[in-house]
């Protein structure tokens, strides 16, 4: 089977990462578009932060919320489900009795759960913040302060490009907040914003190998019904990323876990040999060895496996297919979640095509880009 034949949507939007990954880097970084959000001595103030989103944009704000923990100084951020944080969160847990910023994330802020997010974090008395594409937005309208990521346009079915932005927008916020605080000097701030778009820049020398590589494990995977997508720590949410891309892309049953708990539900589903399986396992993980366990436990009971990782181990079980990612720079490893969704989402696309299915359950056609509503 050739490749080309089978390029969609989701190669387009991988192939334009890199260079995404520099404008992207550029307009969120950008002094003046920060210093006009909010003055810096509020920012300082900052002691309690939620980032919260719908369906990509929860999945983008919870891969980040580690690194924009670490890089603003406030231990006090959180990232929960948005429909637990509008129904079951208190006025009292939301503030914390703090200065409190609760950031909603959308690329197109026009869903009512975005909306209801920024209300409900007004009444308790936080801030509030969009991030998004749309200044016109209905959730726009609803929040106190808006940070624009600019992305450029570009076919973002299903939303790749948006949720790459919109990662690359937490982690300059927490930047900008960690200067404003006096943790990261100005120096600091433009090595990060520099660091992070030559990362992911970094990858148009591997891409065409990725694609290959997950090309030819697709075909194989095009008869699969059911996947598990496992992560953890912040790629527990790049496997829920990847979990969304393949039901858009394939329409399967498809589940995302972390390891432990794959290992105690998941590893006793019958007809393993029909279940696609795709781990993340990074060195910098404290339980990386936890996570190759569970691989090798998975290759073992005959599931096929893909494992998405920056280190080839001589412990990896040699059924296993491995796809190695380059490595970020030493102290740079919260970067990894802005390319470890890259072979998971491939897989998505790569595994509807091979198998002749539209995207979305049939209503979307990557390869003329457009959508058929008027289906079923």
């Amino acid at each position: 089977m050739n490749r080309q034949d089978y390029y969609n949507t989701v190669t387009l939007q991988v192939n334009s990462l890199p260079e995404l990954a520099v404008i992207q880097a550029e307009n969120c970084f950008s002094t003046a578009k920060l210093d006009a959000i909010l003055p810096r001595e509020q920012f300082a103030a900052l002691e309690r932060v939620v980032l919260t989103g719908c369906g990509d944009s929860y999945s983008a704000a919870g891969a980040m919320r580690a690194a924009f923990a670490a890089l603003s100084g406030i231990s006090a951020t959180f990232a929960p489900d948005p429909m637990d944080y509008t129904a079951f969160w208190t006025n009292q847990k939301i503030t914390g009795g703090r200065a409190a910023l609760t950031v909603a994330i959308s690329a197109s802020g026009s869903s009512e759960r975005i909306v209801k997010i920024l209300e409900c974090s007004k009444d308790a008395g936080a801030r509030t913040m969009l991030i998004s594409n749309n200044p016109e937005s209905k959730g726009a309208k609803a929040a106190e302060l808006f940070y624009a990521t600019e992305t450029p346009e570009l076919c973002n079915t299903p939303g790749l490009r948006s949720y790459f932005a919109n990662m690359v927008a937490i982690v300059a916020l927490g930047t900008h907040i960690g200067r404003c605080k006096g943790l990261l000097s100005d120096d600091r701030f433009e090595e990060i914003k520099r660091v992070t778009g030559a990362y992911v820049s970094s990858y148009r020398e591997c891409l065409e190998e990725i694609d290959d590589l997950v090309f030819n494990l697709s075909v194989k995977w095009r008869d699969f019904t059911r996947f598990d997508i496992v992560g953890d720590g912040p790629d527990y949410f790049t496997a829920q990323f990847v979990e969304e891309k393949f039901i858009e892309c394939a329409g399967t049953q498809c589940s995302h876990t972390d390891a432990e708990d794959w290992c105690h539900i998941p590893f006793f589903l019958k007809e393993p040999q029909t279940i696609g399986t795709i781990f993340h396992a990074f060195r910098s993980q404290p339980d990386y060895n936890r996570v190759l366990e569970s691989a090798n436990s998975a290759a073992a009971l005959g599931r096929p496996v893909l494992l998405v990782t920056d280190n080839v181990s001589s412990l990896t079980d040699e059924r296993i297919t491995v796809c190695r990612l380059p490595a970020p720079p030493e102290g740079y490893e919260w970067l990894l979640p802005l390319v470890s969704f890259i072979p998971g989402s491939l897989a998505g696309g790569y595994t509807a095509a091979v198998a002749e299915k539209l995207f979305f359950g049939g209503r979307y056609d990557y390869r003329t880009q457009k959508w058929n509503m008027s289906f079923g």
